[in-house]
């Protein structure tokens, strides 16, 4: 991939793809949780398995923040935990 591909990958299509999977995720618990704990690997202090839901987004998105605020730095790991979330049902 190109600088500019990169470029574009950071600055339109990850942040474009992170809302619409929050979007799916926030109608759905199940979806939220799995993405939270299984597949991101969130172990901050706002959240837990037994949160509420809100608590689950709000972790969510942090885990998101952090992700596209490193993407600058790593486009290419960045694209590749995008896929993975993609795969694991987190778009649709």
């Amino acid at each position: 991939m190109g600088k500019e591909d990169d470029e574009h990958f950071v600055r339109v299509e990850l942040p474009s793809a992170l809302r619409a999977i929050y979007v799916r995720a926030s109608t759905n618990r199940a979806l939220a949780r799995k993405l939270v704990f299984d597949h991101l690997g969130y172990v901050g202090p706002d959240a837990t398995k037994k949160s509420s839901h809100a608590d689950i987004l709000k972790a969510l998105a942090f885990t998101f923040k952090v992700i596209n605020t490193n993407s600058h730095d790593d486009p290419a790991a960045a694209r590749r935990i995008l896929e993975r979330l993609e795969r694991e049902g987190g778009a649709g």
